[in-house]
This record gives structure tokens, sequence and C-alpha cells, in this order.
């Protein structure tokens, strides 16, 4: 299994030339520690999106203390089986005989599959692979868009290998506006997480002990940072 997408890994040298896949076999451009990743769920206790204050959350604590045990049930019932649904979704792809090789593959896959973040990941992974940084980037904002609003495990996959492509091809201010628009749109920890291990993988502490401070500061209610 492939690390996570959370995985930090280092900036490439700038002169080393682009890899072209193979004729009968694409060679995989990592954006996210190996090649693509495992799909996480996002932590249910953070601060979600930018605006979340500290009252809306106690709000939310004092709704879910009023469930039933029945109702709390149902609600890690359907939790894990969304888990479970993308984890199915991986085995599938990873199948030989169905990964794609072409955009256009990607393009008929992405028809069957449009929330799986695995999918859009591979594909982003393929322009790199071609050199073709931008048209990666596109895919990502695609991605966006189209991966279900409630799908936030899947969309939380996509913004983080945002982040990782912005690290190792971008530039600061390119890093800096995905990381503002990931965290108004995530739950926050996992996105300053992921963004503390890309700065402490590429030697930056004093980034990582900044990004530390902010999340601390933005998530006070959480003793779980």
């Amino acid at each position: 299994m492939p690390k996570n997408l959370a995985s930090p890994v280092s900036k490439p040298n700038p002169k080393r030339p682009v890899p072209q896949p193979a004729e009968d076999e694409e060679e995989e451009v990592s954006i996210d520690g190996d090649s693509v990743a495992e799909p996480q769920e996002p932590e249910s206790d953070g601060a979600e999106g930018g605006d979340t204050s500290g009252e809306d959350e106690q709000t939310e604590k004092k709704e879910f203390k009023k469930q039933t045990t029945k109702q709390r049930r149902a609600h890690r019932a359907q939790k894990i089986a969304a888990q479970r649904s993308i984890e199915q979704r991986e085995r599938e792809l990873s199948d030989p005989n169905l990964i794609p090789h072409t955009t256009a593959d990607y393009e008929r896959f992405l028809v069957a599959w449009p929330n799986c973040s695995f999918l859009w990941v591979r594909f982003m992974a393929h322009h790199l692979a071609l050199g073709e940084v931008d048209p990666a980037r596109a895919v990502a904002e695609r991605a966006l868009k189209v991966i279900n609003v409630r799908d936030d495990a899947e969309r939380l996959n996509v913004w983080l290998c945002l982040l990782n492509l912005e690290h190792l091809y971008g530039t600061e201010a390119t890093l800096t506006a995905a990381m503002k628009r990931a965290l108004q749109a995530c739950d926050q920890k996992p996105v300053y997480r992921h963004l503390i291990a890309l700065m402490e993988h590429a030697a930056r502490p004093e980034r990582a002990d900044a990004y530390h401070k902010d999340m601390l500061k933005k998530n006070k209610q959480s003793c779980k940072c």
C-alpha cells in the first residue's frame, strides 16, 4: 500500500530532466511520498473551514450528547461504511488490468468514479510524469469542483495532494495561496499537520513551528492538537 497522501517529500532538483513514461507502462511521479495516497478520514473534533468558532463547537458537542445510543451507533456505522467503500475502490483500481495509462483512460474512469480522490491523484501524477505541472493543477481544481461536497475525506485528499504539488513544483506564493484555501475548505488540523510535516521534511523547522503555533491558536477548544 502506498504511503499516505500526507507523507512529505523533498523538492526535486529543477535542473533534473523530467522522466518520460515507458511505452507499455506509465511511470508514476510522486506527489504524495511514493505514488498515490490512501484516503484518510478527516478528524471530527477540529474546526471546519476558517469560520468555525468555539461556540459552534460547543453547540455540536451538546447536539451529540442529545443523540441516543442508537443514533450514535448509526453515525459510526455510516463513517465505517464510507471508509470501507473508499478502500474497496482503491483495491479495484490497483488491479493492473484496470489502471489507466492515458488521458483518455482517466477521463473515462472518472465518468464512472467522479468522487474517487484516489483516481484524481493518479491523474495528477500522470501529468507530472509528462512534465505537465499546470495541467496537474487543473486536474486538482476540477476534482474539487466535481467531488461531492459531503465527501470530506475525498476532498481533503485532493487538497493535501495540491499542497504537495505546490511544495514540490510551485513557489512560496502558490503554496501559501493553496494553504489559505485548504484551511477555509477543510478541517484545519489535518491541513496544519500536513504542512508541519512538509516543513520538517524540508529542514525548515522555523516554518514548522510557526504552523504549529497557528494550529494551537485556532484550536484552543481542542486538546488533541
